[in-house]
């Protein structure tokens, strides 16, 4: 492999470069399903530890232990949420870099559609190389 994990992540979160549509299509889906497993998995993991850690606990005990867990809980979404937000701003930006507009250009959401059916520039542009070739020329 050249590059491994590392570098394939580094991309997903760069704010540099050109997505396709196939990747804006495929890692916004992804993107969007890992977020919710990782909030169900944190809403099942509170749901355990409260049944697991409160059952055993005396009563005075219990109200603490519950609000430990749940500001563990809203940590972990909090960090999840924050990954999701950088991710889906680093792909939306690469995206229309593709289609060579300036990432700011869709803060308030208004290309989402254009993003979403309009083929990218044709061969290099002043963002990168065109995702679709291997070597940045037209395919």
């Amino acid at each position: 492999m050249n590059g491994g994990l590392d570098t394939y992540l580094a991309a997903r979160f760069s704010f540099q470069g050109r997505a396709s549509r196939k990747e804006f299509w495929v890692h916004g889906y992804v993107g969007f399903a890992l977020i919710m497993l990782a909030v169900a998995a944190a809403f099942g993991l509170l749901n355990l530890g409260k049944r697991m850690i409160l059952s055993d606990a005396p009563m005075h005990l219990q109200m603490p232990l519950q609000a430990s867990l749940e500001a563990a809980l809203l940590c972990l979404l909090g960090v999840c949420g924050a990954l999701f937000i950088w991710f889906s701003a680093a792909l939306t930006f690469r995206r229309m870099h593709d289609l060579d507009r300036s990432g700011f250009q869709d803060v308030l959401g208004l290309f989402r559609y254009q993003l979403l059916f309009t083929p990218g520039t044709q061969g290099p542009n002043r963002f990168g190389p065109d995702p679709l070739s291997k070597d940045g020329s037209v395919p």
